[in-house]
């Protein structure tokens, strides 16, 4: 997060008119998109909590920096998805399956949004479902689930993890 603040910042300094160039075309402001994505972190926050899961929540509004990296990229507005996102993190593999079935039956999903990266990991181990659904004011928002085990490789890579794993620390 300290990361993607500063690399935030810099790019306001560094490039101020693409900055607001980016920021005035979000489809609504930033405070009000990280209002929303609160409001429906909070919806299903309950719907797991409804449903006897144990998990961990987190959202976020992409950056300008990010946005800016997915223009570079070939993206345009109307191809990211993942402006507003949403990470859960559960105990175990079933549960992942049980969470996604649970926000598709409250969201509409995105068509050809949902990605299976449990059952076929990427080549650096990384596994996770992706699903697109439709979020507040039907904009889209990108939901991850994996186990702790997931998150510890996504965010510190398979060398961390063994290390954690064997040491547990």
């Amino acid at each position: 997060q300290l990361k993607t603040e500063l690399e935030d910042l810099d790019f306001r300094i560094l490039n101020p008119e693409l900055y607001e160039e980016i920021e005035s075309e979000l489809p609504v402001p930033r405070k009000e998109l990280e209002e929303m994505l609160h409001e429906t972190m909070d919806e299903i926050s309950e719907l797991l909590r409804d449903n006897n899961i144990s998990f961990d929540i987190k959202c976020r509004v992409k950056s300008v920096n990010s946005i800016d990296n997915k223009f570079r990229n070939g993206h345009t507005w109307k191809n990211i998805y993942d402006i507003l996102g949403i990470r859960i993190i559960c105990e175990e593999i079933p549960d992942c399956y049980l969470i996604i079935g649970l926000i598709h039956s409250k969201y509409k999903p995105i068509p050809k949004r949902f990605k299976d990266y449990i059952a076929m990991p990427k080549n650096n181990s990384y596994q996770s479902l992706h699903t697109g659904i439709y979020g507040p004011e039907n904009l889209p928002l990108e939901v991850q689930v994996r186990t702790k085990e997931m998150n510890e490789i996504a965010e510190h890579g398979v060398a961390s993890h063994w290390s954690y794993k064997e040491h547990g620390t």
